[in-house]
């Protein structure tokens, strides 16, 4: 039995340290990595440990305790492992999980010891602080993006770009100067998206398969990418881009009101215009997440569509 708690012990610490630095990296394998920590732990090391323990005692006490703790740490860490996987019913399990130690545990294990002199203070502020890291673990799991959101903006982004096309080809037969800047923008545009999606190990996103999208909750590609890329990112030029295309559009000698009116809504790059309170970059990418930045730029490119097609109707 003990042999089995060690080694159970070892490898379920070793696979979640090694799990979690893969994941924090979106390196491939993180999530087997969690999976096979979390069953191990929870399957193996979790109920030969409490066994172990209260066969050991000399007078066999505490066995709601040992019973409660396996529920509690059960419930809570596959309700983690449901959370890191987006399976379904997270969501239940952390909202059973983040009260369930203070609500049970803590009550019986006061019960349990409460004639024991050999219970000081000091096991009980332990006690204390390990329920509140795993309470605070729990809601911080919580926080991530959930799955339902991640492929609800997915299939956005694959109805944007069917209507990008859709526009395009309405207007295929016009030649002029807007459709080239049209088409140089929203090439670039092209270009940004699929440098993301390649380095983020994703399918070119003129695929239909597109719609499914890995690694959807990565931030760390698209950081790299928008801001730090060449010591200034992608953003910057693309934001200096948008300013030349909007003021070639308003430019335009055939161009009414509101239209006028709708080029300076949809490409509003100035921060100071409005006395916005946040940037352009903060309102158009609130997020880092691939998925939310792939929609922005998604968006973009339809709203370039949108006005080349006014203009040119």
């Amino acid at each position: 039995m003990k042999k089995l708690i060690y080694i159970s012990g070892i490898v379920s610490a070793n696979l979640m340290l090694l799990g979690s630095i893969f994941k924090v990296m979106h390196w491939p394998g993180a999530n087997v990595l969690l999976t096979l920590a979390i069953f191990i732990f929870s399957f193996l090391f979790l109920p030969s440990a409490l066994v172990s323990d209260y066969k050991s005692q000399e007078e066999q006490r505490y066995k709601w305790l040992h019973i409660v703790t396996f529920l509690v740490f059960f419930i809570v860490f596959i309700g983690a492992l449901f959370k890191i996987m987006h399976w379904p019913g997270a969501g239940m399990f952390l909202v059973i999980g983040i009260p369930l130690p203070f609500i049970l545990f803590l009550p019986v294990y006061l019960y349990q010891t409460r004639k024991d002199k050999k219970n000081t203070s000091l096991n009980f502020m332990g006690i204390m602080f390990g329920l509140i890291f795993l309470a605070v673990f729990s809601v911080l799991l919580s926080l991530n993006v959930s799955k339902s959101i991640l492929d609800t903006i997915s299939i956005n982004i694959f109805n944007n770009k069917q209507l990008c096309l859709s526009l395009n080809d309405e207007n295929s037969s016009i030649s002029n100067d807007i459709s080239q800047k049209s088409d140089e923008l929203f090439n670039y545009i092209e270009n940004i998206k699929n440098e993301i999606l390649v380095a983020s190990d994703n399918k070119n996103m003129n695929n239909d398969s597109c719609k499914i999208i890995y690694n959807s909750d990565d931030t760390e590609i698209s950081y790299l990418i928008l801001y730090r890329k060449n010591g200034i990112g992608e953003l910057s030029a693309l934001k200096t881009k948008i300013a030349d295309y909007k003021n070639k559009v308003l430019a335009c000698d055939k161009i009414d009101d509101m239209q006028r009116k709708l080029v300076n809504s949809l490409f509003d790059v100035d921060d100071n215009t409005r006395n916005y309170t946040e940037t352009w970059e903060q309102r158009q990418f609130p997020s880092n997440h691939l998925i939310i930045t792939l929609d922005a730029l998604t968006r973009i490119q339809t709203n370039v569509r949108l006005v080349e097609n006014v203009l040119n109707d």
